[in-house]
């Protein structure tokens, strides 16, 4: 990988990037280029989820994993995101994962917080009940 190599000179990958990302404004590309020059490139990546991040809260946008065992039909979708709408301000950015080994129901993921109403949930918490 590019960024990583050690092989291929702070120079070389400034030059690399002013080509790829010319479209930059003058301050992000001095800022890329002050990251290259530092030898702290491998950390590009997530800088740039961090600052991703930090734009969606300052534009009001609250990112949403939904995870079911199957594709929803869009009923169902629609009162999932209802639900979730009336707890937050802001515009909901959906995106929707398959995981089979739910069996059924469905993950709600909002930053840290998580409503597991999944069908393999419900099962371990019945098992936990049923060994103490």
């Amino acid at each position: 990988m590019l960024i990583a190599s050690p092989i291929i000179s702070a120079d070389k990958k400034i030059e690399i990037f002013e080509k790829i990302f010319d479209q930059f404004e003058a301050v992000s590309m001095n800022f890329v280029k002050l990251i290259i020059k530092n030898g702290r490139e491998e950390f590009l990546p997530e800088i740039a989820r961090s600052f991703e991040a930090q734009v969606k809260e300052y534009k009001g946008i609250v990112p949403i994993t939904i995870i079911t065992a199957s594709t929803l039909d869009s009923a169902t979708r629609a009162k999932i995101v209802a639900k979730v709408q009336e707890t937050v301000k802001g515009e909901l950015e959906i995106e929707e994962k398959i995981d089979a080994s739910l069996i059924g129901g469905f993950v709600v993921r909002m930053g840290d917080m998580q409503i597991d109403a999944s069908i393999a949930n419900q099962f371990n918490n019945l098992k936990q009940r049923l060994t103490r």
